[in-house]
């Protein structure tokens, strides 16, 4: 049996219960929806954050779940070592960098402190996280044993 690496680990324990918060917020969103465009605004401080997902309104609830769904997944995936997983990580990460990136500069010359040092914290994570499944180890941890 091969060993999961620990940061392979962090990543499945975090996206597991990033699941449990993508139910409850299907749940909220399902029965009170102002409720949950307040926390979406309240995750939003500074301009940056998921205030713009109140756009989805009456399909809020069911995009929560197929995030929930994807995620849980991907987490199953990366517990098991599954290089597919990997793979649609990266493809995923390297999507939203972009995205970021795009976001911050379009956002730069009207957006408060405080968002644009959290976007940056945000991106720099993605970045760091997109180079460590790159990595040898991890890579190598991923292949399948001969």
């Amino acid at each position: 049996m091969k060993s999961r690496p620990i940061g392979i680990t962090i990543l499945a324990v975090l996206g597991s219960l990033s699941v449990a918060f993508y139910g409850v917020l299907t749940v909220l969103a399902l029965v009170n929806p102002t409720q949950a465009n307040n926390l979406l605004q309240g995750m939003s401080g500074g301009g940056a954050g998921p205030a713009p997902l109140q756009n989805f309104a009456a399909i809020l609830p069911v995009y929560f779940l197929i995030t929930g769904v994807i995620t849980g997944g991907l987490s199953w995936g990366l517990w098991n070592l599954k290089n597919w997983a990997r793979i649609v990580c990266l493809v995923l990460i390297g999507i939203s960098v972009v995205g970021g990136a795009v976001g911050i500069s379009m956002a730069w010359s009207h957006s408060t402190m405080p968002a644009t040092i959290s976007a940056l914290v945000r991106l720099l994570i993605a970045i760091l996280i997109f180079v460590y499944l790159c990595s040898a180890g991890v890579r190598a941890a991923f292949r399948p044993e001969a």
